[in-house]
């Protein structure tokens, strides 16, 4: 207030304006980017990706589902981690990843990142994986014709996952069998490689579908009028399955069996029976590491008769898939030899690699070659290694 004249007063009011800052960013949109699919298993996997919050708190969930021609099958789409994942606003961009066991085994999938706050909810690309294989299955029964005094044949099927698998039939009087018949591959489904349409651009991946393939055997040398136990065994780098147990009866009429003759009398008591042995001699493979001279190309793995008496007989084979794009799996022998062992003996097996192992070991960045020994009912995952 301030006095200018007589009587008379002028007011001055004095207004205090708070200063107003300017208006805060407002917060962006988050970003989410699907990364790389990691330890996947027959039934688990690891998702990976990246959010940037944009400076708000955000949420984040993977969605995964089957794939189909068109691309993720949505319909059935599911999302982890339950509840939601979170990123602090104050973050910038963050690694985020969630491990899933409820897959399907041998399945083709979609996953993508997705994250969202109040600006927004994106969806990152979707990246594709498959499920590895599992064990060879079957349909029982099985089917058993054409049964004569001394044969039969055995029309079956082997369901696959998409990996080179064996099958062999194991047959006898008892279910301790005793007699196996010849192993055998067989084919893939040609359609081995699928074309998954992504986004951007096409990534090539095993199929891993399930296709059923004919598993047939004939069998001779039967006994005439002789009830047979039989089963189906498969075998491929996810595991060995068997069928269950099926009968058959030959046709004809039951050698006579011969009685043996009196022992002579003698007042010696008698010495009790010698056990009877369940289940005849078989193969084993003992030998997981091998080392392969680079020269010459050669190994030895060690195998065993296993029994009480007796003697094994068989062809002991090394096998590797082999896989080149655009083409099915294939199935190489890398070496053979014949093995004749008295039971309950063991030997090392000298054996030579041809030029598709000295190859395959050659071009191998660790000098190591995983491959397959299969000696009758036998196999075993052995590792071939190059000296340094």
């Amino acid at each position: 207030m301030r006095r200018r004249g007589p009587g008379q007063l002028v007011l001055f009011m004095i207004v205090a304006l708070a200063a107003v800052p300017a208006a805060a960013a407002s917060a962006a949109a988050p970003v989410a980017t699907t990364g790389a699919v990691s330890d996947v298993t027959s039934t688990s996997a690891t998702f990976h990706g990246t959010v940037d919050p944009g400076g708000e708190d955000t949420q984040y969930t993977f969605t995964y589902a089957g794939k189909s021609s068109n691309g993720p099958t949505l319909g059935s789409a599911e999302t982890a981690p339950v509840p939601a994942g979170e990123v602090s606003g104050v973050s910038g961009p963050t690694d985020v990843s969630v491990t899933v066991d409820d897959l399907a085994t041998g399945a083709n999938y979609y996953v993508a990142l997705q994250a969202q706050n109040g600006s927004g909810s994106p969806t990152g690309s979707w990246v594709a994986f498959a499920t590895r294989p599992g064990p060879p299955s079957f349909q029982p029964p099985l089917d058993i014709g054409d049964v004569t005094d001394t044969t039969a044949f055995l029309d079956n099927s082997v369901y696959l996952s998409g990996v080179p698998t064996w099958f062999h039939y194991e047959y006898g009087t008892t279910t301790s069998y005793g007699l196996v018949s010849p192993a055998v591959e067989p084919e893939l489904d040609p359609d081995s490689l699928c074309s998954v349409p992504e986004f951007a651009a096409p990534t090539y991946l095993p199929c891993w579908f399930v296709s059923s393939q004919p598993a047939n055997a004939g069998l001779a040398g039967l006994a005439p009028g002789t009830t047979y136990h039989v089963r189906l065994v498969a075998h491929n780098e996810a595991g060995t399955a068997a069928s269950p147990d099926a009968t058959f009866t030959t046709t004809g009429t039951p050698p006579t069996p011969v009685a043996p003759p009196a022992p002579p009398a003698s007042s010696e008591p008698t010495p009790p029976a010698a056990p009877h042995a369940v289940a005849g001699p078989r193969f084993a493979i003992l030998t997981t590491r091998a080392s392969v001279h680079v020269r010459g190309g050669t190994t030895s793995l060690v195998v065993a008769c296993e029994g009480a008496a007796g003697s094994c007989r068989g062809s002991l084979s090394v096998v590797v898939s082999e896989r080149r794009r655009g083409h099915r799996p294939s199935l190489v022998t890398l070496a053979h030899a014949g093995v004749d062992l008295r039971a309950g003996s063991r030997r090392s097996i000298a054996l030579r690699l041809d030029r598709a192992g000295l190859r395959l070991i050659g071009r191998a960045a660790d000098g190591r070659l995983r491959a397959e020994a299969i000696l009758g009912t036998a196999h075993r995952a052995v590792e071939f290694v190059r000296p340094s």
